[in-house]
């Protein structure tokens, strides 16, 4: 190991490629913006980390084992440095001698025109069209790492804008000068050892990273015969893990976590998956490790899937927004039991039928202790849908039982549980609509964009409320009555939905010019063109307490025949 500077990584004739099983640009704003600020605060030597390189048998290519975030982020900092002296500071004499010093020392090689340095090849086109070429390239961000590098440009490029030439060039100075220090491997079993021992200085390592280096560090250290075919297979494998991760919204730690209880023996009561994973591994053959790592992959390309299926079922439960615990069953289902898709969107159907259930319930009783029976046992298509039959016979002796969901659908609280009280009256209006309708008369997207739901009985009612068609809000005799006193005003039967356009004009209106506003011809939406059935005189419209329970006692009907358990 020894000590070097940023500017000697450059100078010399070779190129830096970072392997395609190496994680993408992961770099977000509070690592950027720690980099500003050390370079505002240092007064003296700036030490920008360690650097391990693995050489290859072409002597003027080094694989970039550790440090590449870092790596990346200086070449995205000289790109943008380049920018900012080139625009602002064009009709400065030796502006033009300062970008083409950038250029040909931190960019590109002064000979071929190359990069001197290679992203993961998913990137590669992108960042050489983004931050070398800085040519407004257009192609579309379809990974969060191209993300990454754009919002680390502009972040740069706007703190650039604000800085006086005298700062930039200090800067650039300080960059250039920084003390790094790096060590070269000729053997993948050394670089791997390096690699487990030690963090990363920009990011803390995740545990997919952790475990990636522990797996490694497994091979190399039991000198299997098939060593270099294992690190091969291992090494494929986080390739398209890593390819993966750029794709998902969902943490590559939560994945691993998921995948872990799908595979292992605990299930829902894993507590340290990384933990846990290792003192299995530590017992169990090198080809069993690979085999793990293939099935990780696959986990990953499945909640890739997962994301983007668009069967109804599998939509309404990721709208739920419950999917941790979904996850694991999904998981195992595809991946090691490799069950038949009628047998898959079965279980998908459960999932969303038992997770509306307890969040609708609420409640601290654990849903998941009840599938884990599921996760556990259940290991091919046959075992699921047995499983799947025994979870369902016990449901009415369960506290997310039919019995307590319409308890939970009757309350007046009903309103605060805010998203429920969405889903429940958005798919209330799925049920309405024909069966063969061609689409969604309501997309729930709409739904969740703003507040879309309408207290028909008014929260803030007008003086003398009966004038204006609603009934006695606070009946002091008979407090149960009263919309408000009998905790009807937010029950259910007192809830609607609104379009966008309608949002806002409604309001605490009278209820014969709500009435208007319901059924405009370009309303699509159901439930508020049969309002008026629910009034004992349509003719001369009254709500009051009688409607919303009527209505109330609708919409419960409606909902019990929705989820009905005995139609999965």
């Amino acid at each position: 190991m020894e000590a070097s500077k940023v500017k000697a990584l450059f100078y010399r004739d070779v190129r830096y490629v970072i392997p395609s099983y190496q994680r993408a640009y992961s770099w977000e704003g509070q690592q950027r913006e720690q980099f500003i600020e050390d370079l505002r605060d240092v007064s003296d030597k700036y030490y920008l980390g360690h650097f391990l390189f693995e050489k290859t048998d072409n002597g003027s290519v080094l694989c970039l084992i550790d440090g590449q975030q870092r790596l990346t982020t200086i070449v995205i900092f000289f790109s943008c440095l380049r920018h900012a002296f080139s625009k602002r500071f064009s009709t400065d004499g030796d502006t033009k001698k300062i970008c083409d010093y950038i250029d040909r020392r931190y960019l590109r090689d002064q000979d071929t025109e190359q990069p001197h340095l290679a992203t993961v090849e998913n990137d590669n086109v992108f960042f050489i069209h983004e931050i070398i070429d800085r040519d407004s390239f257009d192609e579309m961000i379809d990974t969060s790492s191209k993300k990454r590098i754009r919002d680390c440009r502009e972040y740069f490029d706007s703190v650039f804008e604000k800085e006086s030439k005298d700062t930039l060039l200090k800067w650039l100075e300080i960059v250039e000068e920084a003390t790094v220090t790096e060590y070269h491997v000729t053997k993948k079993s050394e670089a791997a050892q390096i690699f487990a021992f030690q963090n990363d200085r920009g990011k803390s390592l995740s545990n997919l990273e952790v475990l990636k280096s522990f797996f490694m560090l497994q091979i190399y250290l039991r000198g299997e015969k098939r060593q270099e075919e294992y690190v091969n297979d291992l090494n494929n494998s986080f390739s398209e893990i890593y390819e993966s991760i750029v794709k998902t919204k969902v943490k590559e730690d939560d994945i691993l976590r998921y995948f872990w209880m799908a595979f292992s023996k605990y299930g829902y009561n894993t507590e340290n998956p990384l933990n846990e994973i290792k003192a299995y591994f530590k017992s169990k053959e090198i080809k069993e490790i690979t085999l793990f790592a293939q099935l990780l992959s696959r986990a990953f390309i499945q909640v890739i899937a997962i994301e983007a299926d668009q069967d109804f079922y599998m939509m309404n439960l990721r709208r739920l927004d419950r999917m941790a615990q979904s996850y694991p069953l999904l998981l195992k289902s595809k991946i090691m039991a490799k069950v038949e898709e009628k047998t898959y969107y079965r279980l998908v159907r459960l999932l969303e039928n038992i997770t509306f259930r307890a969040a609708a319930r609420g409640g601290r009783a654990a849903i998941e202790s009840r599938l884990n029976n599921i996760l556990v046992n259940a290991n091919d298509d046959q075992s699921f849908n047995s499983q799947i039959d025994v979870f369902i016979s016990g449901i009415p002796y369960e506290y997310w039982s039919d019995k307590e969901l319409q308890s939970a659908l009757n309350s007046g609280g009903i309103y605060f549980n805010h998203r429920i009280c969405s889903y429940l009256l958005w798919r209330y209006e799925q049920s309405l609509c024909p069966p063969n309708h061609p689409k969604e008369r309501v997309r729930w997207e709409d739904i969740m964009k703003k507040e879309s739901l309408e207290h028909i009985a008014p929260q803030t009612p007008k003086d003398e409320e009966c004038a204006h068609g609603y009934g006695i809000y606070r009946d002091i005799e008979n407090p149960e009555n009263g919309i408000e006193s009998g905790e009807w005003l937010h029950s259910i039967g007192n809830m609607l939905l609104l379009s966008q356009s309608q949002n806002s004009s409604a309001g605490n209106k009278d209820l014969k010019d709500k009435l208007e506003i319901y059924k405009e011809e370009n309303s699509l939406i159901r439930q508020q063109q049969e309002i008026v059935t629910f009034m004992d005189n349509p003719d001369n419209p009254f709500w009051d307490k009688a409607c919303i329970e009527r209505r109330g006692k609708h919409i419960i009907d409606a909902a019990l025949a929705i989820w009905d358990v005995n139609q999965i």
